[in-house]
């Protein structure tokens, strides 16, 4: 299969697409003259490809008020998202003492924040809380297995690349999501209709 049908079927599927997590189809889109003819062709079906500071690339409707009910679901899985994405942040921050939040191409071993959530009866009631959103959606008690199936969820959404069973890295879709939380802080009480377009610049 070619880089380009590589690249655009990743798309498609509604990958966001960085050097962490698909760093051939990566290269390929880094080059303005080989992105063009990516966008040229997904123009033909109203969509389009966007970034963030061409750290990451992901598909966008060229027109959102073209496709108003999906840009509406994207926008809910967005918002239904972030709660949960906040708080793994804050629990990854906390576990590890660091007043850094987390960042593209930063490690994550598994053992590591275990250990500490296990010591600590607040990281335990934070993650009892972050598996328990709809995002996370797990049914088991156990820190070890609650902390595994953040993982996994988190891997499975984009937002981590896993290397073996305990160390991950995490990718540039993080950089989108700073991008769309930004965005909504900026915003000062915007009516629900028009705050599902205009930040569905793109898709989650």
């Amino acid at each position: 299969m070619s880089v380009f049908s590589s690249a655009v079927k990743a798309l498609m599927a509604g990958g966001f697409i960085c050097e962490v997590s698909n760093p051939e189809s990566f290269d390929y889109l880094s080059v303005p003259e080989q992105r063009v003819q990516i966008d040229n062709f997904l123009q033909r079906i109203d969509y389009c490809v966007r970034d963030v500071d061409e750290e990451v690339f992901y598909l966008a409707y060229i027109n959102p008020e073209q496709d108003r009910s999906g840009v509406r679901s994207q926008f809910y899985l967005t918002r239904d998202a972030l709660i949960p994405l906040v708080r793994f942040m804050d629990l990854v921050r906390k576990a590890m003492n660091s007043d850094e939040s987390l960042r593209p191409k930063d490690t994550l071993r598994l053992g590591a924040l275990l250990e500490r959530i296990e010591d600590s009866r607040p990281l335990q009631s934070a993650l009892e809380e972050l598996r328990r959103t709809p995002f996370i959606n797990s049914q088991t008690g156990d820190a070890k297995l609650q902390l595994s199936m953040v993982f996994k969820r988190l891997v499975e959404h984009g937002y981590l690349v896993q290397h073996d069973q305990f160390v991950f890295t995490a990718t540039y879709k993080w950089a989108y999501l700073y991008s769309v939380i930004d965005f909504i802080l900026s915003q000062e009480a915007i009516p629900v209709e028009e705050e599902e377009i205009t930040t569905q610049g793109g898709l989650i």
